[in-house]
């Protein structure tokens, strides 16, 4: 089965302004970018550069990406334009790669198949994941499958990554959120499910 998404190509790009971002939601071009900096780092950033105001941000909007933020916690436009801003080379270089792959599984289990595939072909992007195989719309208990199998994947390849704002510093927390997520959901048996 192929999958196409409509790709429309209509927009305004606007001066990146923190507020803006808070007050909209909206994901700005920074911190597509920098996917590893918090809105804090943004805001004072652009205040240094351009004079922007900084607004009042809460602790999690100082400490934690906000494309980590946008990702957990977002509508799902902003977890749509945030997994597809990991697969963006630029984006790769200028935050590192080792701390996606988790962040790109919980993708990978979003309600929406859209957003699984945006989240799919992010992973795929790197050449240690481009043989992992996922089908978006398969069954919740194919794609539970999938998940173990690149949750293997994760313990043998990966190392915790040392920058805080980034949120997943093992392998182990991105297992916990992803094994919440698939009890939340009724895929896997209550009785492995962590209270």
């Amino acid at each position: 089965m192929v999958i196409r998404l409509l790709r429309l190509i209509s927009f305004l790009v606007t001066s990146p302004l923190a507020a803006v971002a808070l007050d909209t939601g909206r994901p700005n071009a920074c911190n597509l970018c920098h996917l590893d900096r918090s809105l804090d780092w943004t805001a004072r950033h652009l205040n240094e550069w351009y004079r922007h105001p900084v607004p009042v941000l809460d602790e999690e909007q100082t400490t934690t990406s906000a494309a980590v933020l946008h990702l957990l916690k977002g509508d799902a436009s902003q977890r749509a334009i945030t997994a597809a801003a990991f697969a963006w080379q630029p984006a790769q270089q200028a935050s590192g790669t080792q701390w996606i792959p988790p962040l790109l599984l919980i993708g990978m289990g979003d309600p929406y198949d859209a957003i699984r595939l945006i989240s799919y072909r992010s992973l795929w992007t790197s050449p240690e994941w481009s043989r992992f195989t996922f089908d978006p719309v398969a069954s919740h208990q194919d794609r539970f499958q999938a998940f173990g199998r690149v949750m293997g994947e994760l313990e043998r390849n990966m190392r915790g990554d040392p920058r805080s704002s980034v949120l997943l510093k093992t392998t182990t927390a991105s297992m916990h959120f992803a094994l919440r997520y698939y009890c939340s959901a009724g895929i896997i048996a209550k009785s492995i499910c962590v209270k």
